[in-house]
């Protein structure tokens, strides 16, 4: 059995210190990623003695919460570009979800992200080395996505519905929505001069997926997967 801890199959190109919730993406020449940042600032809240009693664990449990909700996090890309690897800062907000790169190969890096400013949210596109703002709301946008057609970038995002459940939103980079379905958790790539979009359908008792294919943003096909009470954390990939 090989083994995967050797030094001669993996290398550490970069250390983050506070990194987490990384996504990756190839170009045409090299590799991008990025990443959240939370800052470490109070680092001493983390160290928890195992001799301290119930309840004053549970007091410095919920101060750290606290502490970690209102402090800002940041958005950090990296680059590989002539054997050294970049890093641009891209935003910093108290509430930030992502980021999601595409997983088609591209020119340059594309990032998808949502931030809340302001009292609304805003869901952001690093592309052509520039960065938009797609859309705004004063509801929250969640799990950001972002493909990469041959008509150009598209993404996805879940939002609340008026019913008090969920729905995924399709865009394109002008902030037009293309399509909406019932589901959470969106996943996005693109497929056959078209896209493939997976949802989680969750009810009472169970979480299904439902896997749909677009071809000029009309739903060509459509899959239910069921497979035992709970699908859910699901990924998608796309290969001709």
């Amino acid at each position: 059995m090989s083994n995967f801890n050797s030094e001669e199959q993996f290398k550490k190109i970069k250390e983050v210190p506070g990194g987490y919730s990384a996504c990756g993406g190839q170009l045409d020449e090299g590799w991008y990623g990025g990443m959240l940042v939370l800052d470490s600032s109070n680092s001493a809240l983390y160290n928890v003695k195992a001799d301290k009693d119930y309840a004053l664990n549970l007091e410095h449990y919920r101060r750290m919460e606290q502490i970690g909700i209102n402090r800002p996090r940041r958005i950090m890309m990296m680059q590989l570009e002539d054997s050294n690897v970049l890093e641009r800062e891209l935003t910093a907000a108290i509430r930030i979800d992502g980021p999601a790169c595409p997983k088609e190969q591209v020119e340059k890096p594309i990032i998808a992200w949502t931030e809340r400013r302001s009292g609304g949210w805003e869901l952001k596109l690093l592309y052509e080395e520039k960065i938009q703002t797609v859309i705004r709301q004063s509801g929250i946008l969640r799990f950001p996505q972002v493909a990469a057609t041959a008509d150009g970038p598209i993404l996805a995002i879940e939002v609340d519905d008026p019913d008090g459940g969920t729905e995924v939103l399709v865009l394109n980079i002008e902030g037009k929505v293309l399509n909406r379905d019932s589901g959470r958790k969106p996943k996005l790539v693109a497929a056959n001069e078209g896209y493939l979009l997976l949802t989680e359908q969750s009810s009472r008792n169970r979480i299904t997926l439902k896997l749909k294919h677009y071809l000029n943003n009309n739903c060509h096909v459509e899959e239910n997967i069921s497979q035992g009470d709970y699908l859910f954390n699901a990924d998608l990939a796309y290969s001709e």
